[in-house]
């Protein structure tokens, strides 16, 4: 039983962190945005996608941080 760890023996103190997922993208690392699209006199909306700029591309926040 030498292969088993001495119960002894000093261990490492766990690292814990309280996170809160980000409340402008929810989680998806990304925002929806929509923007006008004109073509032949025709108008459309597209919608492409940035870097959430609350996490900055995270999908979380560090520590607790209520929704205000």
């Amino acid at each position: 039983m030498s292969d088993l760890p001495d119960s002894g023996a000093a261990r490492p103190a766990p690292v814990h962190s309280l996170d809160t997922v980000c409340p402008t993208c929810q989680g998806n690392h990304e925002i929806t945005v929509s923007k006008l699209s004109v073509t032949d006199d025709v108008g459309m909306s597209l919608s492409g996608s940035l870097e959430c700029p609350q996490c900055g591309g995270e999908g979380r926040l560090t520590g607790f941080v209520p929704p205000v």
